[in-house]
């Protein structure tokens, strides 16, 4: 896509017992050249929890990084 790289993941915790929730988590990445040696890459992710009373949880992660 343009000038970076896309890319997802999706995976879970443990082998899901049927008639289950899954421990599921997945994330998006989106990768560019921000200029010479300088690479940007913003990062979505949402971790599903199946222990009662707990959210599920959901961040976002920007990583830059530098090379010489």
């Amino acid at each position: 896509v343009g000038n970076g790289s896309l890319g997802a993941a999706v995976g879970s915790k443990t082998p899901t017992v049927e008639n289950t929730d899954a421990q599921t988590m997945w994330e998006a990445y989106y990768a560019y050249n921000y200029a010479d040696g300088i690479t940007i890459t913003p990062v979505v992710y949402v971790k599903e929890n199946a222990a009662v009373n707990t959210d599920d949880e959901t961040g976002i992660i920007l990583k830059t990084t530098f090379e010489f």
